[in-house]
C-alpha cells in the first residue's frame, strides 16, 4: 500500500493564504480600476460642466455688455437730437423760417427718423429656455442678476420702441398733410412740424426726460453686468475678448 502524503497543517494554511491573496490581489486590481476609470469620467465630467458654466456665464455676459454699447452708440446720436429739437423748438417764428437747409435736414432727423437700437437674443434664449443650462450655472445669485438685466433689457427697447413709433407717427402726419405742399420752404416745414400737437408732446418727453432715462439705464446695466462679472470671476477685458471672437464666428 502507497503511503499517503500529508500536507502539513502549517504548509496547507500558506497554500490557502497564497490562494486568499491573489483572488485578494485580483479584486483589488479590479476595484482600483474601476475606481480609476469611473473616477477619471467624473472627473473629466466635472471639468466639462465648468467649462460649460464658464461658457455660458461668458456668452450671457457678453450678451450684456454688447447691448450696453450699442446703446452708447445710439446715445450719441440721441443726445445730438436732444440738442437740435432743444434749440429749434425756442426759436420764434421768424427764426424758424430763416433756417439754412443744414438745419433743417437735422431736424427732421430729430422727429421724423429713427435708429434701429440692435440686439442679439441667441444668448438670452439659450439661458432662459433650456433648464440644464440654468442647472449648469450653479450660482444662483447671478441667475437672478441675469434674469433681472434681460427683463430691464425688454424694458428698454419697450420703451425706445415707443419714441421710434411716435417719430414714425409725426412722419406720416406730415406726409400727408405737407407732402404735396412743393412750394413750402424747408422752415416753413419745420414750422409746420412744430405746430402740430403731437410734436409738442413728443419734444416735451423727449428732451424732458427720455434721453436722461436712456443714458441713466446705460449705467444702471453696465454696474449690473460689472457685478455679473464679479460673480463669475472673468475681468471685462475678458469679455470684450469674448465679444470679438463672438463675432467673427457670426459673420
Amino acid at each position: 500500500m502507497n503511503a499517503k502524503f500529508k500536507m502539513p497543517k502549517f504548509g496547507r494554511d500558506l497554500t490557502v493564504m497564497g490562494s486568499l491573496k491573489e483572488v485578494l490581489m485580483t479584486f483589488l486590481g479590479t476595484t482600483i480600476s474601476i475606481v480609476l476609470t469611473f473616477g477619471t469620467a467624473a472627473w473629466l465630467d466635472h471639468r466639462q460642466q465648468i467649462k460649460n458654466r464658464r461658457l455660458t456665464a461668458m456668452m450671457v455676459i457678453a450678451n450684456i455688455e454688447d447691448f450696453a454699447q450699442n446703446m452708447r452708440d445710439v446715445n450719441s446720436t440721441l443726445v445730438e437730437w436732444d440738442s437740435t429739437l432743444t434749440r429749434i423748438s425756442a426759436l420764434p417764428r421768424d427764426s424758424v423760417l430763416r433756417l439754412n437747409d443744414d438745419e433743417v435736414k437735422a431736424f427732421f432727423k430729430a422727429t421724423l427718423v429713427g435708429v434701429l437700437l440692435q440686439r442679439d437674443k441667441t444668448a438670452e434664449n439659450i439661458f432662459t429656455n433650456d433648464i440644464s443650462t440654468w442647472r449648469d450655472v450653479g450660482n444662483l445669485r447671478f441667475i437672478r442678476n441675469v434674469g433681472e438685466c434681460y427683463s430691464f433689457i425688454n424694458d428698454i427697447e419697450k420703451n425706445y420702441r415707443i419714441q421710434l413709433d411716435r417719430k414714425s407717427k409725426l412722419g406720416q402726419r406730415f406726409m400727408e398733410d405737407y407732402y404735396n405742399n412743393s412750394e413750402m420752404t424747408g422752415g416753413e416745414c419745420v414750422a409746420a412740424i412744430l405746430d402740430m400737437k403731437d410734436t409738442k408732446y413728443f419734444i416735451a418727453d423727449f428732451t424732458g426726460s427720455f434721453v436722461h432715462y436712456f443714458e441713466e439705464c446705460i449705467d444702471d446695466l453696465l454696474q449690473y453686468n460689472r457685478e455679473n462679472m464679479q460673480l463669475i470671476g472673468v475681468t471685462r477685458e475678458e469679455v470684450m475678448d469674448f465679444i470679438k471672437t463672438w463675432e467673427k464666428t457670426t459673420e
